[in-house]
């Protein structure tokens, strides 16, 4: 009998060892095969791989809002070259256009004071959830999408050339600081109906900063007013000769 069990013994002996072999080598496959393939990717590919379900979705529901807010700027752009190419050779006509397009021009650049209706956002940041400049210029794009005239956060304007940077306590806008701790106050002039109606939507901003339990009120107010850029930021905005470091990428 013991003749008969030492021969099992060895059986079994070389049976799990031949399944630990095979399982070393599919182990040794897979570590290649990840490795291989971590060669062909791209580090854009790589990037979107390390990234979690809800950082790729806040990214994915950026780049509509982004989509959206170009498609809306190109549609009135051509609506303005249609209306140009309309006047003809009526002179009167085409100057009227153009004194409405600087106008315009002036209004969205933040040089000049703008008033009429529009919306109060309150935002009350807590100590888990920060507000970042990334998450106010998602806000601005979603304002512009809703054809806001004017925007302006804790009182500075926001233009075109506005930088909202992070910082170590909060955030800046307009080379002007702000406690990330303190609450922020946005003004938009604009058709206020429509601005709460772009804000509320499901899946939107607000919703997605109200799961993060950031507490977001809205009014709307009948006459608000948003004052230009001063002088000094202007004069910033326009001047080539300043360089500044993108401490934000750091």
């Amino acid at each position: 009998m013991s003749n008969m069990k030492r021969p099992m013994n060895i059986d079994k002996k070389r049976a799990a060892a031949a399944v630990a072999l095979v399982a070393v080598g599919i182990l040794l496959g897979i570590l290649l095969f990840r490795q291989w393939a971590s060669t062909r990717w791209s580090p854009e590919e790589m990037a979107v791989r390390e990234k979690s379900f809800g950082a790729l979705q806040e990214d994915y529901l950026e780049l509509q809002e982004k989509n959206r807010s170009l498609n809306d700027g190109n549609k009135v752009l051509k609506s303005r070259l249609e209306a140009i190419e309309g006047v003809g050779s009526d002179h009167y006509s085409l100057a009227r256009l153009l004194e409405e397009e600087v106008a315009l021009l002036e209004g969205l650049s933040g040089l000049i004071e703008v008033s009429g209706q529009g919306v109060v956002i309150t935002v009350t940041p807590n100590d888990s959830t920060p507000i970042s400049a990334n998450m106010l210029l998602q806000l601005a794009n979603e304002l512009r999408s809703a054809d806001a005239r004017a925007i302006a956060v804790n009182g500075q304007r926001l233009t075109a050339l506005s930088e909202i940077r992070d910082t170590v306590d909060g955030f800046s806008v307009n080379r002007t600081t702000f406690l990330a701790t303190e609450p922020i106050v946005i003004t938009v002039v604009g058709d206020g109906a429509n601005l709460l109606l772009a804000l509320s939507m499901p899946g939107g901003i607000l919703e997605r900063w109200r799961e993060r339990d950031i507490d977001v009120s809205t009014d709307i107010v009948e006459n608000l007013i948003v004052a230009g850029i001063a002088q000094w930021q202007y004069d910033y905005m326009f001047d080539n000769s300043i360089v500044v470091d993108d401490d934000s990428e750091e």
